[in-house]
């Protein structure tokens, strides 16, 4: 019997378009009344999933920036920011290489330098990012996430050759996504959340089902029996799928966990 359900969100619930089946709102309080526990577990900032999920956020676990902060029902249980002298070192690092973005979270707003940074132009988070002098918002925020972004995927290895040793063992290096890398506290992980929320509510990892597509989301599958990749996933989390569906544009997963809600399980 599956109780607990968590989901990535791009490249799994959402489509490539950012939009989601809209019912899943409703289908998220039906869960609930058969005590089935709904977590979103992505990269994602707080305040943007606080903000998608708004209309269900008293029946779900968020876990945002990769591992970095979660929550149930709206109530923190894990909180772990980046050091600021690891926020300094980062940013100034950054500003050695043109068309490298740097980007500080905070649970309530996204910080960036460059108004040419994609997280400057991210439609979702209008509202929710300032341009600010980096080093003072160091100074003044608490920081969740840093997030190096801009480059290609093929570029990775001058990234990662350059910058990325100076980093091992000061904070935790997540590849977020196929252009960002994501520096966060020492030790987290979208793995090490879910673990927290399922202590919290009694679940135990066979009774758990976990969605996800990329390499961030190869410890929230450690942490389950039931590991659902969609087609478009990286070929690491295939591999340790216990199933592969249709791929995130057939909203595969939305229709998964609906068959979760009639008969409380997935045919595996």
């Amino acid at each position: 019997m599956i109780r607990l359900i968590a989901t990535d969100m791009d490249g799994t619930l959402l489509r490539s378009d950012g939009t989601i089946h809209s019912g899943i709102f409703p289908l998220i309080y039906r869960l609930a009344e058969k005590e089935i526990y709904f977590v979103i577990a992505s990269g994602r900032p707080v305040f943007n999933l606080r903000n998608i999920f708004k209309t269900v956020q008293d029946k779900i676990g968020i876990i945002a920036f990769n591992g970095a902060w979660c929550e149930w029902e709206g109530v923190p249980y894990l909180c772990m920011p980046v050091s600021p002298e690891v926020c300094r070192k980062a940013v100034l690092e950054a500003r050695k290489h043109p068309g490298l973005d740097c980007s500080l979270d905070t649970v309530e707003k996204g910080f960036v330098e460059n108004e040419q940074s994609s997280y400057w132009k991210w439609k979702e988070a209008r509202g929710w990012i300032e341009k600010a002098d980096l080093m003072e918002v160091i100074e003044k925020e608490v920081v969740f996430r840093i997030k190096l972004s801009g480059f290609e995927e093929e570029t990775y290895p001058p990234v990662l050759s350059q910058i990325l040793p100076q980093f091992q063992g000061k904070t935790e290096i997540i590849r977020a996504d196929r252009n960002g890398i994501d520096l966060s506290g020492v030790g987290n992980g979208k793995g090490k959340a879910l673990e927290k929320l399922q202590g919290i509510l009694g679940v135990k990892p066979e009774e758990t089902l976990v969605f996800g597509d990329y390499y961030n989301d190869l410890s929230l599958f450690e942490c389950a029996a039931y590991r659902v990749a969609p087609e478009n996933a990286c070929p690491e989390l295939k591999q340790k799928a216990t199933r592969v569906i249709e791929d995130h544009n057939s909203d595969s997963v939305y229709r998964a966990i609906e068959i979760v809600y009639k008969k409380g399980e997935l045919e595996w």
